[in-house]
Formats: C-alpha cells, sequence, structure tokens
C-alpha cells in the first residue's frame, strides 16, 4: 500500500512538469511565431515607404475581397535588395 501511495506521489510529479514543459514550450513558440511576423511587417513598411507614388487599377464594382497584392517594378529601375 505504501508502495503505491509513493508511486501515485512520483507519477503525479512527474506528469505536472510534462505539463508544465508542454505549456512553456507551447508560449515560447506563439512568441517566435509573433516576432517572425513582426519582422516580417516591419520590412514590408519599409519597402512601402521606400516606393513611389502608386494607383490601384481595375477594382471591380462588385464588392470583390482580394488576399493578395501584386507590385511591379518598372523596367530600368535599380532595385536596392537588402
Amino acid at each position: 500500500m505504501m508502495t503505491i501511495l509513493i508511486f501515485s506521489i512520483i507519477l503525479a510529479g512527474i506528469y505536472s512538469t510534462s505539463l508544465a514543459g508542454d505549456t512553456l514550450w507551447q508560449t515560447n513558440n506563439v512568441r517566435i511565431e509573433l516576432q517572425q511576423e513582426q519582422e516580417s511587417h516591419g520590412s514590408m513598411i519599409n519597402e512601402l515607404r521606400q516606393a513611389g507614388d502608386s494607383t490601384i487599377t481595375n477594382v471591380p464594382h462588385d464588392g470583390t475581397w482580394y488576399s493578395t497584392i501584386t507590385f511591379k517594378i518598372p523596367s530600368g529601375v535599380y532595385v536596392r535588395v537588402y
């Protein structure tokens, strides 16, 4: 009986440690994803600031939503790659 009690306490400790480790792992994964998104948004903002004047063309009047933006670089323009 005493062996079962000691074994149960050890298993409870292992389970709680494993659960805490899993929570910490998932929290850090979310933090890394947010940092990567922030970096990509920052570089996109910098590129948009460096862009010249632009216009939006060919927008349909039916209220269609688009999920992409296409940027066209005129020929003969030097593009700096970072």
